[in-house]
């Protein structure tokens, strides 16, 4: 392909579990593999080392402090002054790109498209009434075009910015479905995880109120009255910010006498494991999520084949359909979590099938190539549009 497209984000180079940074990277992967000529400009910790000769970094303190002067500094001119030799800048979701979109429209030929991608409209950078001024302003007068994670969010940013029809477009954040697959054996799974239990239902994410999963615990106490020989399998980051949830989490498992019924597996690097070994993958969310709507756990999940229970908040509906690929239930409604959990245990033959139909949705319309190659196309087709 003749064109050349620059990524910006960060993190691109150090390990973080950010569902966006990761869908974000697997972007980069998924249109590198269709044949795009694709550089990463990364905000990295200054510990970073550079291993790929295609990255350019940004050496920051802390990479989430990434503010304008990191892009005028001595030491990235050459770079800056390059950027004209790009067709494409493409702001990644894990990058806020008001501010840096503004400043590299300054210095950027006409012809040069800047694209900005967002994955949810509940972040307060858009949220605010002020911020969806600025927000408004920036797809008017800065950006080229928007992308955004899910139609639910196109269809929010039509009505709060009044960007043209023609400038916004529907363009999801890949999965590694190589990585995230059915897997065998699924007794040895709980075996070298330390189940034991007959009956799992899992619950992968940040313990925080936003996940439900108090409500999960809430409605597992109902379910275990009913089904016996039955697991709650949690697996957290135990980010630092999770630590008071976490010591309120524990202490309704000890209220409720769960100690036995409830495993903490901590940090995983090997959630495919974890998504398989269950009989039901849990995501009881109260809201929608901040950062990316839905959470890249639920497509990894639905890729592994799980059956899936979740609420239907914000963009989830576009992903799981009820009946169909999982099962929705109304967020907060500790009652209707209870019923969908003990009805999927009861019959979990007959709803093999969703796990089935969740991950032929996700090959279908979220893989890496059906995502990188539509990318690809779309890239062509944003260059060959007269510019504004």
């Amino acid at each position: 392909m003749g064109y050349k497209v620059c990524y910006m984000m960060k993190r691109y180079l150090t390990p973080f579990i950010e569902g966006y940074t990761i869908g974000s990277k697997n972007l980069i992967k998924a249109t590198r593999l269709a044949g795009v000529n694709a550089t990463v400009l990364s905000a990295e910790p200054g510990s970073c080392q550079i291993e790929e000769s295609a990255t350019y970094v940004f050496r920051t303190l802390f990479a989430e402090k990434f503010h304008v002067d990191n892009l005028v500094t001595a030491s990235y001119a050459s770079f800056l002054s390059s950027l004209n030799d790009y067709d494409v800048i493409h702001f990644l979701p894990n990058l806020p790109g008001d501010v840096y979109a503004s400043f590299i429209r300054l210095k950027l030929r006409k012809e040069t498209r800047i694209i900005a991608h967002f994955a949810h409209p509940y972040h307060p950078f858009i949220h605010s009434p002020f911020s969806r001024f600025r927000l408004s302003f920036l797809c008017k007068k800065v950006l080229d075009y928007v992308f955004c994670t899910t139609n639910f969010l196109v269809e929010y940013f039509r009505q709060n910015t009044g960007i043209q029809e023609s400038r916004i477009f529907c363009v999801p954040l890949p999965v590694d479905t190589d990585k995230y697959k059915p897997l065998p054996q699924k007794g040895k799974l709980r075996e070298k995880h330390g189940i034991s239990g007959e009956h799992i239902i899992a619950f992968v994410g940040q313990i925080e109120p936003v996940r439900g999963v108090f409500e999960l615990l809430r409605a597992f106490y109902k379910v275990v009255k009913h089904i016996d020989n039955v697991q709650l399998v949690i697996s957290s980051p135990r980010l630092a910010y999770e630590r008071p949830y976490i010591s309120a989490f524990q202490k309704i498992v000890r209220k409720l006498k769960l100690e036995d019924k409830v495993v903490s597996l901590g940090p995983q690097h090997r959630l495919e494991e974890i998504y398989n070994l269950a009989d039901i993958v849990a995501f009881p969310y109260t809201q929608p999520y901040y950062y990316m709507d839905p959470p890249l756990t639920l497509f990894e999940a639905m890729a592994s084949g799980a059956l899936i229970i979740a609420s239907d908040v914000g963009a989830v509906s576009e992903l799981v359909v009820n009946g169909k690929n999982g099962k929705l239930i109304k967020p907060r409604n500790i009652e209707a979590l209870f019923d969908a959990i003990v009805d999927c245990i009861r019959n979990v033959d007959n709803y093999r099938f969703l796990g089935v139909k969740a991950r032929e949705t996700v090959m279908t319309k979220f893989s890496m190539n059906r995502i990188g190659f539509t990318l690809a196309k779309l890239y062509s087709k944003i260059l060959e549009d007269m510019p504004r």
